[in-house]
């Protein structure tokens, strides 16, 4: 689409009306050319025949030329009227055609006005129904992000198109208008070119998402209750096991190092006594082992900082991996929810790398950015194709159950691998319940 329209040759165009205007102006100049030079004859011509016989010759070509130049520019006339008829019936197919798509569509002209808006884009955006044709005002707006912040006009995809020549598809954003209505809407922009190639304006596509985000919402609220009963489950268990099972193992480890102290027993029982007690300890790691995967009672006890760098220190020494922590200080009033899936995320991350990245370097960094916490690990492994990873649901179950705990509390996750360079895990979480 351009809004300037190019010459066009055709007998009714527009540059055939041009060539008629410029042959008509040639034409009166010769005219007046010729006037000029029968008055310069009358006033040196020697004898009266020449004159009579001069103007006579001037006053045919002027003639002539006044009747091709009157011709010239009534043919101009009616091909301009044909060019101007021709404009506005393509303005108004391309209306129709705007008028008929399932989405709001607007060509924005500035950072102000828009003109070619459809009625869906008007219903979406408010606009005012009396304002028709092209200089609509933009209506007064406040755009956020996925992540709450608010956006100026240069960072929206009109913005982007008009001053960057960008295409952009697809990109959601909450909407606010001045009436205080809240909406998500989906947007696409493109640039629109004129004859020169210069960026003139901008089309723009929207379609209302709200219910879609309100589902989304909805869905994501019932995986937190289920979430969250899961991990409430397995407190449960994980404080039985330590409580009660992990207790008595002590108790009986106690005991039989009792028995060994005494040296009452014969040579081949103590060596059985020795290796009993032996057993009873290597089943006591194995249960604090299993009560820490199935809930981090360190999580909930000393908070997610200390709690992920522990985990990331140990997970290092038991890989025989060197890993690299960088853990800022972390809000005290951090949603439980969120340390939790953060926790989770961190601790699937580095399963993963032991199974699969054969890496010799990990980084594992937290940090607060406003109101969210950022997430990063980063291996220097074999790396994967990620797109092939995540179709592959039944083999790589857990990037898709680390995706659905990020979503249950509001937060993102992005992965950036290829084979052969490593595999990097971001993730950003509200500190705070939404």
């Amino acid at each position: 689409m351009s809004t300037s329209a190019g010459r066009d040759d055709r007998p009714g165009g527009k540059g055939g009306a041009q060539d008629h205007l410029r042959v008509g102006a040639v034409s009166l100049l010769l005219c007046a050319g010729a006037i000029l030079v029968s008055i310069m004859l009358r006033m040196f011509a020697d004898t009266v025949d020449d004159v009579v016989w001069f103007d006579a010759l001037l006053l045919g070509a002027v003639t002539g030329l006044g009747g091709y130049m009157a011709v010239s520019l009534v043919k101009a006339a009616r091909t301009v009227d044909h060019a101007d008829a021709e404009a506005r019936a393509y303005r108004r197919r391309l209306e129709s055609v705007i008028e008929e798509m399932p989405i709001g569509v607007a060509v924005v002209e500035n950072e102000t006005t828009l003109s070619l808006v459809n009625e869906r884009y008007r219903r979406l955006l408010r606009l005012d129904p009396r304002q028709t044709g092209a200089g609509i005002p933009i209506p007064a707006l406040r755009v956020y992000d996925r992540e709450g912040r608010a956006l100026p006009m240069s960072c929206l995809p009109s913005g982007r198109a008009m001053n960057a020549g960008e295409t952009v598809r697809g990109e959601e954003f909450r909407v606010e208008s001045s009436g205080g209505k809240t909406l998500w809407l989906s947007v696409g922009a493109a640039p629109i070119r004129n004859d020169e190639g210069q960026i003139s304006a901008a089309v723009v596509t929207v379609v209302d998402i709200t219910q879609a985000k309100a589902d989304e919402a909805e869905r994501n609220r019932l995986l937190a209750a289920i979430l969250e009963a899961q991990e409430n489950e397995r407190l449960r268990i994980a404080r039985e096991l330590h409580d009660e099972l992990g207790q008595k193992l002590t108790a009986l480890s106690i005991g039989l190092k009792t028995l060994e102290a005494r040296g009452e027993t014969a040579e081949p029982e103590a060596r059985r006594l020795s290796a009993s007690r032996q057993l009873v300890d290597e089943i006591s790691e194995s249960v604090r082992h299993i009560t820490g995967r199935l809930r981090p009672l360190l999580l909930d006890e000393v908070g997610l900082a200390i709690a992920a760098e522990d985990l990331a220190l140990a997970w290092g020494e038991q890989m025989s991996i060197a890993i690299d922590t960088h853990i800022d200080e972390l809000p005290a009033d951090l949603s439980a929810d969120t340390g939790i899936v953060a926790y989770r995320v961190i601790q699937e991350s580095l399963t993963n790398v032991a199974r699969h990245a054969s890496a010799s370097n990990v980084s594992v960094t937290l940090h607060r950015d406003g109101a969210h916490l950022r997430i990063a690990i980063e291996d220097d492994g074999v790396g994967f194709d990620r797109a092939s990873a995540m179709n592959a649901s039944s083999r790589h179950f857990g990037l898709a159950g680390m995706e659905e705990r990020v979503r249950s509390v509001g937060g993102r996750l992005d992965i950036e691998s290829e084979p052969g360079i490593g595999t990097a895990v971001f993730v950003s979480l509200p500190l705070r319940k939404e």
